[in-house]
């Protein structure tokens, strides 16, 4: 809703704010909402990457056991990796997730909504 609504309201309640106070409220309340909004996402939502749950689950049994040669996959895979495969990994990937096609079409549409909401003088 926030990437729906944002750039409709943002503006109206940045305008009051900037109004009533100075420039700078508007960047105070964002920063609010953000922080707000990143902790409680930090401490209500759950882990779901299949690989960083394997870890924590290998690390809690290694704990257990006292078994250090219990490894997850990922694991084995990072010690195998080199410095320039990990440098490649993460250039190309954002590149990859952009190339989905719900990642690329909500990002288009967000585009299009921004652009509608910015004020061009065009005379």
């Amino acid at each position: 809703m926030g990437a729906v609504a944002g750039p409709v309201l943002g503006p109206v309640v940045g305008g009051f704010a900037a109004a009533a106070e100075n420039w700078r409220w508007p960047i105070w309340e964002l920063a609010w909402v953000s922080g707000f909004t990143s902790i409680l996402l930090l401490f209500l939502f759950p882990e779901t990457l299949p690989d960083t749950i394997l870890l924590k689950r290998a690390r809690r049994l290694r704990k257990l056991t006292g078994n250090e040669n219990l490894r997850s996959l990922s694991e084995i895979k990072q010690s195998e990796m080199t410095a320039g495969a990990v440098a490649k990994e993460y250039l190309v990937r954002p590149f990859q997730l952009m190339m989905e096609p719900a990642v690329l079409f909500v990002n288009l549409y967000l585009g299009c909504e921004y652009l509608s909401v910015i004020p061009c003088d065009c005379s």
